[in-house]
């Protein structure tokens, strides 16, 4: 490989040009991260306004919709539009920090849903010392914890330059950077 060629983030740049294949996934993936952003707000609305959502388990599944909301917005406001766009001067480090916000809430999200299981099997199986189980101090001390989790797992990506991982438009999806 000739070292003089060599760009750092070249393949998180668009091509200079846009395909009918960019077009129709851009549109796609920003349509798509718009209405799963409002869906969130929803959640959020209807987690606030009725009452059967005011215990634990409304409790962990607005944390879940904060990871929902942060991996949507990305999609919304980068991923798809950078692809229809297709540019070639896009600072890698824009990419491979869009990567790992969205990285970070869709981690999030993901062991939410795990609290959220943990809570419904516990409401089944045990439903008299449902309270006392799931009391506030819990509930906080879960979210707070796998909010720093997310954040700890994400930061080895960060810490090892050889995991550097960033979108790329020209590929459509996420990639190793070089």
């Amino acid at each position: 490989m000739n070292n003089s060629n060599f760009v750092y983030g070249s393949e998180l740049q668009g091509r200079g040009y846009v395909t009918e294949t960019d077009v129709a996934f851009g549109c796609f993936t920003t349509a798509t991260g718009v209405v799963a952003f409002c869906g969130a707000l929803l959640n959020f609305y209807l987690i606030k306004h009725v009452k059967a959502f005011h215990n634990a388990f409304g409790f962990f599944w607005a944390a879940r919709t904060v990871g929902e909301l942060g991996s949507d917005f990305v999609y919304a406001v980068y991923t798809g539009p950078i692809t229809l766009v297709q540019s070639t001067s896009i600072p890698p480090e824009l990419s491979i920090f869009a990567y790992h916000f969205a990285f970070t809430f869709t981690y999030i999200q993901c062991i939410m849903h795990w609290a959220v299981s943990i809570n419904r099997l516990v409401a089944v199986w045990f439903p008299f010392y449902y309270d006392r189980i799931f009391n506030k101090k819990l509930c906080v001390g879960v979210v707070i914890g796998i909010c720093v989790a997310s954040i700890m797992i994400v930061a080895l990506y960060l810490i090892f330059p050889c995991n550097h991982i960033g979108y790329s438009p020209r590929f459509h999806e996420n990639v190793f950077v070089k």
